[in-house]
């Protein structure tokens, strides 16, 4: 369905932490990426993507993951 306007999927995670990450190209160049590290995964899929590329099971290591540069992330002061 098409939309004419922006939909953003909000929702929030327990035992998860969120990180401003700078970084710095081979050439110099500088970015900043968000990131986010889920300390508790017990209650996800076991079948999820991320225990399977990291060949893990549910709850036994954090999994974290770059944010796109498009989605927004609320955090408080």
């Amino acid at each position: 369905m098409n939309y004419p306007y922006a939909v953003f999927y909000c929702h929030t995670f327990t035992k998860t932490r969120t990180y401003m990450i700078p970084l710095v190209g081979a050439d110099g160049s500088k970015a900043k990426a968000m990131a986010a590290c889920h300390s508790d995964t017990s209650a996800w899929h076991p079948k999820h993507v991320a225990f399977k590329v990291l060949n893990v099971k549910p709850g036994t290591v954090p999994v974290c993951h770059f944010v796109h540069n498009n989605a927004m992330v609320w955090i408080p002061k």
